[in-house]
């Protein structure tokens, strides 16, 4: 890789942490909250540039990025905001964040817990 394409793919990683910390700013999310973005993307240039930045755009942004493919089921209904735009040229992964298992606004941790279960003797 020469020196050009070193310094695009850096700026376009860059581009990705943005967009990503934007995602984190729109969905209302604290820096604590911890959370997976999940992308989708086909675009060669662009999935070399995730894959050789991959650590980098994760330790900046503090999130796991996954596969759209990877998202579970029971997460689809739980996305609280998605972003597509044009990151320098390329076509953007579309990226979607999901409600974080940690957020008090998830309906799952808002019911109250089971009763125990009590066995007769």
């Amino acid at each position: 890789m020469g020196l050009d394409e070193a310094l695009r793919q850096e700026g376009t990683a860059r581009e990705i942490v943005s967009r990503v910390q934007q995602l984190r700013k729109k969905a209302a999310l604290s820096p604590e909250d911890l959370v997976e973005v999940y992308y989708s993307c086909s675009d060669g240039s662009l999935l070399d540039v995730m894959k050789n930045h991959m650590d980098t755009i994760k330790e900046t942004t503090r999130v796991e990025l996954v596969t759209e493919e990877q998202m579970p089921a029971r997460l689809r209904a739980k996305l609280i905001i998605e972003n597509e735009e044009e990151i320098n040229g390329l076509s953007s992964p579309p990226l979607s964040l999901p409600l974080p298992a940690s957020s008090p606004r998830d309906p799952e941790l808002l019911r109250p817990p089971p009763p125990p279960h009590v066995a007769n003797m």
